[in-house]
């Protein structure tokens, strides 16, 4: 006979149950590594809490668009907890083919779990696809010096750093890293480089480990990468640093050019000179037809570092 024990109980009501029962216990294995029964209920219940701050609730229909990941889960068993109705939509699918008129940009890191920055849906275009928003409830943002411990005024660009309940307590034994990260008053520093306008929104630049240093000028790949990719035949660059023996680095980049296009190396650079001072002007235009990834994803731009000082046999 089937087991009705089920039958008037909600999903929700079932996550506690297994959460009671097995605990520690490993509830799904993802390549960050193992995430238990409990910790899918808490990481559930707070983002639950999340999304009624955002006034979504029972009954509303919430899309999501994501891949396989173990964040799924915790949107899945948030939006049953609060009766929302979850929508999954094909991760293939492009925004102007599902119909979505508002897209925003929400910016934190695992370090700070779903907490951090996020625009307003009645915020203006402009301002949700330039920027990533404002400190959500009980977050606060500053910038730093990247190599000191000043805080910058609003307009000056700088670390990111997070304070707040977000933010977590440390790296799993790894005291060193710890202290590197979060000083004595719980602010975190995350390697990501932005700026505060003086409307408060927050504007990423880049990476601090991606930055070039140019005989001591200091160089945002993304900047040089920003004004490649207005070029109408280049569909992807990246922005290295090239090991110089006067200046420390100076700026390469590497290049796909879209297809049926067609460009070279001086144009490119010539391009560039129009847009960006003198010292960020790449020095080299290599071209590619793929690229090193991750398995998330992303560029490897430490191996296209280390093919260009292979090729140019200066060890960087």
């Amino acid at each position: 006979m089937p087991d009705n024990h089920w039958r008037d109980e909600t999903i929700g009501a079932a996550l506690d149950a297994a959460a009671r029962k097995y605990g520690d216990r490993v509830a799904s294995v993802f390549h960050h590594g193992p995430v238990t029964y409990q910790q899918v209920k808490e990481t559930s219940d707070r983002l639950a809490r999340g999304f009624l701050a955002l006034g979504i609730g029972k009954g509303d229909r919430v899309a999501v668009w994501m891949a396989g990941y173990a964040e799924w889960a915790f949107v899945y068993f948030a939006l049953t907890r609060i009766g929302a109705i979850i929508v999954p939509v094909n991760t293939r699918y492009r925004p102007d083919e599902m119909g979505i008129k508002k897209l925003i940009s929400p910016y934190g890191l695992t370090e700070t779990h779903i907490g951090g920055t996020a625009c307003a849906l009645d915020d203006s275009l402009e301002l949700r696809m330039t920027t990533v928003g404002r400190p959500m409830p009980g977050v606060e943002i500053a910038i730093r010096q990247v190599d000191g411990k000043n805080f910058l005024p609003q307009g000056q660009p700088g670390e990111v750093c997070f304070k707040g309940w977000c933010n977590t307590k440390g790296y799993y034994d790894d005291p060193e890293k710890t202290a590197e990260a979060i000083d004595d008053e719980g602010w975190f520093r995350t390697g990501d480089l932005g700026v505060i306008g003086a409307d408060g929104y927050l504007r990423l630049i880049g990476r601090i480990k991606d930055m070039i240093r140019v005989g001591g000028e200091n160089v945002a790949a993304v900047e040089v990468e920003a004004v490649l990719l207005k070029h109408p035949a280049v569909k992807q660059a990246v922005a290295v640093g090239r090991a110089d023996p006067r200046l420390a680095e100076v700026v390469a980049a590497f290049v796909e050019l879209k297809l049926e296009q067609s460009s070279s190396e001086t144009e490119l650079i010539a391009h560039c000179r129009q847009h960006l001072a003198s010292f960020k002007v790449p020095r080299r235009i290599i071209f590619v037809t793929d690229w090193p990834m991750t398995g998330a994803g992303k560029i490897q731009r430490y191996v296209l570092k280390e093919k260009l000082a292979a090729e140019s046999q200066v060890k960087i």
